[in-house]
């Protein structure tokens, strides 16, 4: 199995195909969740060898065999999100926890992301943030038994 890896804006490195039907048109598969926006990087499985040769030497673009793909998405693509889900709960739970001494928000550093945050407060048990893990389909070789 081949994994191309995008790493860039997909239409500046596959320019026009980028708004093509992958599938049919470029030899390529997108699984939902194979791609990291931040890090601007989209891991594709190929398909069709003779349409999706074309992008082996293109900048920006690195063939990936399933391991090295799946230790991508294990470390890029999944993640935890932490969110607000009660405004009022979580404030008062935090005025709470300060006035007594059990959480000290000057630990909390102001480099820190908004998930960096969300993440210390609610292992600090406040009250208002909801926990989600987000685990991604990995690659899995296609294994045909032929029968004798």
């Amino acid at each position: 199995m081949k994994v191309l890896k995008f790493t860039g804006e997909l239409l500046d490195i596959m320019v026009e195909d980028a708004r093509k039907n992958w599938s049919k048109d470029c030899g390529l598969k997108f699984h939902n969740g194979h791609q990291n926006a931040e890090d601007q990087i989209t891991l594709m499985e190929v398909i069709d060898e003779s349409k999706a040769s074309k992008y082996y030497k293109l900048e920006g673009v690195e063939i990936l065999n399933e391991e090295q793909a799946n230790e991508i998405l294990t470390t890029k693509m999944d993640r935890i999100i932490y969110k607000k889900y009660d405004e009022a709960l979580y404030g008062a739970n935090i005025q709470k926890k300060i006035g007594d001494a059990t959480l000290d928000i000057d630990k909390m550093l102001p480099s820190w992301t908004d998930q960096e945050e969300l993440e210390h407060l609610y292992s600090k048990g406040i009250s208002g943030i909801k926990r989600k893990e987000i685990v991604v389909e990995k690659f899995k070789e296609l294994i045909v038994e032929k029968q004798l």
